[in-house]
């Protein structure tokens, strides 16, 4: 783990960002935060990160979010390891992460599709989201 502060690719607003990772910080965290830019209120952004970054996004990434709501908002760049400080909270998603505020588990040893895997993973997002304190109106 890295503190990056001069990262160019850090979220403008750290205290509305959330930061999703996984393992390889390629497949299940870029699911999580394509969703989560797609559904989440203005203001609020994602960024991911990986606990042992492999060096490119899954090749299956882009074909499970093919025609959803998500597949305009995803991260296609290079996996990075994740950071400290670029978040106001850090979910991980099917890793161990110690620094972690949340940890999401998508199945109970059952072997899950791509597609079924995304869902989970899309209802837990919606949840977020919900969830998330929402700026009075001007």
């Amino acid at each position: 783990m890295t503190d990056e502060a001069s990262d160019p690719t850090d979220p403008a607003d750290p205290d509305k960002t959330i930061q999703f990772v996984c393992q390889h910080g390629a497949f299940r965290c870029r699911i999580a935060a394509a969703y989560f830019d797609a559904l989440a209120p203005d203001g609020w952004s994602a960024t991911t990160g990986g606990v042992t970054p492999q060096q490119e996004i899954s090749e299956r990434l882009l074909p499970t979010l093919e025609g959803t709501e998500a597949e305009a908002h995803v991260d296609e760049s290079a996996p990075r390891a994740v950071r400290e400080g670029v978040a106001s909270r850090t979910i991980v998603i099917d890793a161990e992460l110690p620094m972690a505020d949340e940890a999401w588990r998508t199945s109970d040893g059952q072997e899950l599709t791509d597609e079924e895997l995304r869902e989970q993973i899309r209802k837990g997002v919606e949840k977020l989201v919900r969830d998330l304190p929402r700026d009075p109106a001007v």
